[in-house]
Parts: C-alpha cells; sequence; structure tokens
C-alpha cells in the first residue's frame, strides 16, 4: 500500500483532491444541501462532510484496493477504490470517523494499511 501511494501520487497535496472527489461522491440526504469543510493545525488535517454516513460494503472498499463501491456508475468521480489511499502519503495513522464507525488504518503491523482498527474513546 506504501507503494501505490507512493507511485500514483507524487504529490503530497493530491490528497486533498482526493478527500473532496470522495466526499463529492458520497450519498446525503434528499433536500439537504452538501458540505464540506477542512481544519488545518500544525498536528493533523481534518475534513469532515454531511453525508448520510459510511455502510460496511464502504468500510470494506477502504480496506482493500480496487473495491470501489462505485465501480460501473459514471456519475462518480472516484471509482477505482484507490482514491483514500492517497492519505498515505501524508500520515501513517488516518482516522476516519462516520455515524458509530470509529476506526483507523495503521502503517505498522503485520497487515498494515487495510485492516481498520477500532479507535477507542481513550485515543480521541
Amino acid at each position: 500500500m506504501e507503494r501505490l501511494s507512493n507511485d500514483i501520487y507524487t504529490s503530497d497535496a493530491r490528497f486533498m483532491s482526493e478527500l473532496i472527489q470522495n466526499a463529492d461522491d458520497n450519498e446525503y440526504a434528499l433536500g439537504k444541501e452538501p458540505s464540506f469543510s477542512v481544519i488545518v493545525t500544525p498536528r493533523y488535517v481534518l475534513t469532515s462532510n454531511n453525508e448520510l454516513g459510511l455502510r460496511k460494503a464502504n468500510v470494506n472498499a477502504l480496506s482493500d484496493v480496487d473495491k470501489s463501491t462505485k465501480k460501473g456508475r459514471n456519475e462518480f468521480i472516484g471509482k477505482k477504490g484507490i482514491g483514500f489511499k492517497s492519505v498515505f502519503k501524508v500520515t501513517d495513522t488516518p482516522y476516519l470517523f462516520s455515524g458509530f464507525w470509529r476506526f483507523k488504518f495503521n502503517k505498522s503491523g503485520e497487515i498494515k494499511y487495510i485492516i481498520p482498527e477500532w479507535v477507542t474513546e481513550k485515543e480521541l
């Protein structure tokens, strides 16, 4: 995964374009205007939007390569199943919070980058 991230994404800033594309492709409540915000600090970058939330299929797709839930659906920008992986260019441990989902991916470990690890209250 590290090699994929480094080979495909030559710019450290590319991850932001990928996250914006993902937000554009998210599902939103009918009649609700989609929103996207970014907070940048010396320690982290936080993005958020008002999507309906991740489903199990989305988490499974994030945990794999080329397993996009958007494949074959031309209305979506990102459908290759690799866009989120661009965050590994700028962080070893991306965190995701969506609905009841609270997990991270970790660069260290035997099966790095692909096994989501539940985030505990103490880590928040």
